[in-house]
């Protein structure tokens, strides 16, 4: 009986009846967020644990997480076993679900309200020609959205610090991060201009109607050159062209600091441990922090398990 007593659960069941009798008839609102982020064997011990509780009166138990990621893991943990699907046991767990509603038609403007805020109205105006293009690279995810911008804070940050970047308009950076995330092996040979990439992209910008621009890509695609397969890349992705030939980009790759701002953007980390306190210079510090407050995978679901009294 003395090891009953000491036991976690029992001490746990005990100050949940303490509590519901304290409150009387009023509901205690459990809400554990991001499941998904535990480590499988912990987020399933977790469930496994609430299974034990849900039936304690006056409590209304709310789990935010990506249904898909929780059914993984309990379909990895039997493995084989048809009798356990990850989506039953869930809904079995929960008497309510509520999937978060898609939001991808919203994300251009939230990109917008983002860099007006933190950014300015003068540097929005910059940005209007990737605004659509930074929804699509981030996959319509808020948090991949505040994660790219975020980098460009810290970017334009360093780049302040150093009189020979002071210049450089943070779009360009834009244009820069972008290539360096998502086209990374076209970012490299920009980087180092081989075989005079950047100026011949400059001269097929020239061509403003896009089948006249698709047929010069498709001549340089067919050469006999070290370049002819980055050219066959551009060719076959559009949004990499939307990049590639906005007024941004085109003036970026015929910059002559485009080489130094390579180098800033490999050489980061080493420039923000030498900047110490001096980066607060540059952006506020509790500005980035709430940027960095990141909303919920449109893919989300949230559960309800709760006693009815």
């Amino acid at each position: 009986e003395e090891a009953i007593n000491k036991s976690l659960y029992y001490q746990a069941f005990e100050k949940m009846d303490a509590a519901s009798l304290k409150f009387g008839d009023s509901k205690i609102v459990v809400i554990i967020d991001d499941l998904d982020r535990c480590f499988p064997e912990n987020a399933l011990h977790l469930l496994e644990g609430l299974k034990l509780v849900l039936t304690q009166k006056n409590f209304i138990f709310v789990l935010g997480l990506d249904l898909r990621t929780i059914s993984s893991f309990i379909s990895n943990k039997y493995p084989g076993d048809i009798s356990i699907s990850g989506h039953e046991y869930l809904e079995k767990l929960f008497q309510v679900t509520f999937q978060i509603p898609d939001y991808t038609h919203l994300i251009n403007g939230y990109v917008e309200d983002l860099i007006k805020k933190y950014m300015g109205a003068k540097v929005l105006k910059d940005f209007r020609v990737l605004i659509e293009t930074i929804g699509i690279l981030c996959r319509n995810n808020p948090r991949s959205v505040k994660r790219f911008l975020n980098n460009l804070f810290i970017d334009r940050a360093i780049s302040l610090n150093r009189p020979e970047l002071a210049d450089i308009p943070i779009i360009q950076f834009g244009v820069a991060r972008a290539l360096q995330m998502h086209w990374p092996h076209v970012a490299d040979v920009l980087q180092f201009n081989d075989d005079g990439i950047c100026e011949q992209l400059i001269e097929v910008s020239k061509q403003k109607n896009k089948k006249d621009r698709n047929s010069e890509l498709s001549k340089l695609a067919n050469e006999k050159h070290n370049t002819a397969h980055v050219y066959q890349e551009i060719l076959k992705d559009r949004l990499l062209q939307d990049v590639l030939f906005s007024q941004a980009s085109i003036s970026w790759l015929s910059s002559e600091l485009r080489q130094t701002a390579w180098t800033l953007l490999r050489d980061r980390p080493i420039e923000l441990r030498d900047m110490n306190v001096n980066i607060g210079i540059a952006f506020s510090p509790p500005a980035i922090g709430r940027i960095i407050d990141c909303g919920k995978e449109n893919t989300a679901c949230l559960g309800i398990g709760a006693q009815s009294a």
